[in-house]
């Protein structure tokens, strides 16, 4: 679902925070969410704030955000946060009243029919369970738990709602559009749908805004950070068909797989070099809007120069996005030219970054920086295989060692189609086509045609000039030497094409000799299921605790269960409480809205304390400690 703002207001409350990240996380078509909506008109006070209101095709719902560990006691209502109490409103009382206020104003515009369901909720993140009552039903309750599986607890709250309204009727996408707008002036420029944003983190849809704003945009990221994923989103949601758009990139090979996802009347799909003709062909002189993925590989006078010749306006005052990474991946052709990048930071109006990856694995990504000094990002996948090296003594071995590497890949389930052979030679130059005619003839060559339906059906060979922007699910490099790295922006490109597994063969006596290389033997990290049985413990923390990934980290590698939500008790006091813990280690782990105070509590008592985020060597060291439980 769409978030309005994209990135919650800067406020004290982690617990919104929270809640905020849940939201964005649902999917829901035709939706979305405010945080921090303020109510000029209140039933019972002069101005009031609603933390969340939800808009989808099922109706109005409001929700109140209470942080810390909320109870009930005498009929009163207490939030226990920092080892103090402290009492707060009836928050079902405050949820109810601001909806009704809500409502009394959409009435009064005109735009609610009263048949369409509306409900209120409490949401306590940091509360376990605040005990059952007669005042509330518990759908209306999302706590901690609730948080983990939020989509579902979302969705039966809504249906708890729902079941009230004898004949409900829904809202229409342009009823949705019009309520947000009252609501939020602005929040829907246009009256598309939702859905086709519910699945962008918080920086990718910030980018999206800035577009939709008429920002002329420069957006950074890494590989893997979803750019290319950008680029068809605002070509197929954000430009309307009766707006010349150009998609323009450096690669045929991605040309190709762009134009076949962007097949639309209004769309030309050019590389520089093809771009005059491409127009030409379509009778289009200049473009109403310009998209540029892989920007860095265009940044020459020549081209920019030749570029804007084609937009409406010039770079100055048209509508365009170059989406880049100039940190990691220019210099891949050509080195790009000052002049040229002055010019376009020059006439853009905002630079965004994208900073989170998606594509592989923090183990992919370690290795990546430990080989090539690159900066390390934070990733959605914190678990994954070791990437496998290969060595090899001649010619033979190498040969032997990609014919194992690909039966033992197929043998653990993967299709021929999941694998690319990924080379910066030919193939006639590559040591797979001196591979056995059995493997051989399930092997086939990318090129600018079959590039549209990639994943090919059989197991794909690429040259790496041609593979950026692509990626599968597990990538061979091959003919892979010290020369390779020479080139650090190429050596990049090629490790990060792999969305699971990573493996590298290296020529015959050219592996570096400062690298863990492994051998082809029985016990290779290939023949590993990475499946853990889970004993109860760890279920329960994991149902309970915020740091779901740093967990997943801890039970791969076999350590015994923490103790969620510890408290350290002094003098029969609970003094403080930690996130997880191991007290037959004195190791605890604090999330990161904990204060320094409350750290230092356990430390005086002689505990190893770590607070998140945590770095790889902190991961470490946590495992090693507790390891020997």
């Amino acid at each position: 679902m769409r978030l309005s703002p994209p990135q919650p207001y800067n406020n004290d409350s982690y617990a919104e925070l929270q809640i905020f990240d849940a939201f964005r996380s649902v999917e829901m078509s035709d939706a979305i969410c405010f945080n921090s909506l303020h109510l000029v008109s209140h039933r019972e006070k002069k101005m009031s704030e609603i933390d969340f209101v939800l808009v989808c095709s099922k109706g109005i719902f409001v929700f109140e955000v209470k942080g810390g560990r909320v109870f009930q006691k005498n009929g009163k209502w207490y939030s226990r946060s920092n080892q103090k109490s402290h009492s707060i409103e009836n928050p079902f009382n405050q949820a109810r009243s601001a909806l009704f206020s809500l409502v009394d104003s959409l009435k009064l515009e005109k735009i609610l029919s009263p048949h369409v369901p509306i409900g209120y909720g409490v949401l306590l993140p940091n509360t376990v369970s605040s005990g059952t009552s007669v005042e509330y039903d518990a759908s209306m309750l999302g706590s901690k738990t609730a948080l983990k599986g939020f989509s579902s607890w979302l969705e039966n709250f809504i249906q708890f709602w729902v079941n009230k309204v004898k004949a409900p009727t829904t809202l229409s996408s342009e009823e949705i559009t019009k309520i947000a707008n009252y609501l939020r002036p602005n929040s829907l420029v246009s009256d598309k749908l939702l859905s086709s944003f519910e699945h962008l983190n918080a920086l990718q849809q910030q980018v999206i805004t800035a577009f939709e704003y008429g920002k002329r945009v420069i957006c950074d990221g890494a590989a893997g950070t979803g750019k290319t994923l950008l680029v068809e989103v605002i070509a197929k949601e954000c430009v309307s068909v009766d707006k010349k758009l150009l998609v323009l990139c450096e690669s045929k090979w991605l040309k190709g797989r762009l134009k076949t996802r962007l097949n639309r009347t209004n769309v030309v799909v050019a590389t520089i070099d093809s771009l005059q003709v491409d127009s030409r062909r379509a009778f289009i002189s200049q473009y109403d809007v310009v998209i540029v993925d892989e920007a860095q590989d265009l940044y020459r006078l020549d081209k920019i120069n030749l570029l804007e010749q084609y937009i409406n306006g010039g770079l100055e005052k048209g509508k365009w996005i170059f989406f880049q990474d100039l940190a990691n991946q220019s210099g891949f052709f050509l080195s790009p030219e000052t002049e040229a990048i002055e010019k376009i930071k020059k006439s853009s109006d905002v630079s965004l970054s994208l900073d989170t990856a998606y594509r592989y694995s923090r183990t992919t990504l370690n290795f990546i920086s430990g080989l090539l000094g690159k900066d390390k990002l934070p990733t959605k996948k914190v678990n994954g295989p070791e990437v496998e090296l290969f060595s090899a003594d001649d010619g033979d071995a190498e040969r032997k060692n990609i014919e194992t590497i690909i039966y033992k890949v197929l043998s653990l389930g993967y299709k021929h189609s999941d694998i690319t052979l990924l080379s910066i030679n030919p193939f006639i130059e590559s040591v797979v086509s001196q591979l056995p005619k059995s493997i051989r003839t399930s092997v086939i060559q990318v090129d600018d045609f079959n590039v549209r339906t990639f994943p090919l059906g059989g197991i794909s060979f690429s040259q790496l000039e041609h593979f950026k922007g692509l990626e599968n699910k597990v990538v061979i490099l091959i003919d892979f030497s010290k020369k390779c790295l020479d080139n650090t922006p190429k050596a990049y490109v090629a490790m990060t094409r792999a969305s699971e597994r990573l493996i590298i063969a290296w020529t015959s006596d050219e592996q570096p000799t400062d690298i863990n290389v492994s051998q082809t033997t029985e016990d290779s990290v290939l023949d590993e299921t990475f499946e853990t049985s889970l004993v109860p413990e760890w279920k329960e923390v994991l149902e309970t605790t915020f740091l779901e990934e740093e967990c997943e980290t801890f039970i791969a590698q076999n350590l015994s269960p923490p103790i969620c939500g510890y408290e350290l008790i002094v003098d029969e006091m609970v003094v403080s409480d930690a996130e997880l813990a191991w007290p037959k280690a004195n190791l605890c782990i604090f999330i990161d809205d904990t204060e320094r105070k409350d750290i230092e509590k356990f430390k005086s008592e002689g505990w190893r304390c770590y607070q998140t985020p945590l770095t790889d060597d902190e991961l470490d060291e946590i495992s090693k400690i507790t390891s020997t439980l």
